[in-house]
């Protein structure tokens, strides 16, 4: 699965917004959808913070889950 892929699907599985997640990231919710686009790439500073998030709402990943193709 690509990585936009992965990322909506991780939002998703966390029932979220795309602005409810890039709220939680603090980044703008065009950077989330430019993400699920491919437009930009996740940087390893967002990417941790997004492990962060999920794993307070109980869903448990990894870097392989965000970057591994």
């Amino acid at each position: 699965m690509k990585i936009y892929n992965k990322i909506k699907k991780i939002r998703k599985s966390l029932g979220l917004s795309q602005a409810d997640l890039a709220a939680e990231l603090c980044v703008s919710q065009g950077l989330i959808s430019n993400y699920e686009r491919q437009i930009n790439n996740v940087s390893p500073e967002v990417a941790n913070k997004l492990i962060s998030v999920a794993l307070e709402r109980g869903l448990t990943i990894n870097f392989n889950d965000i970057y591994k193709t």
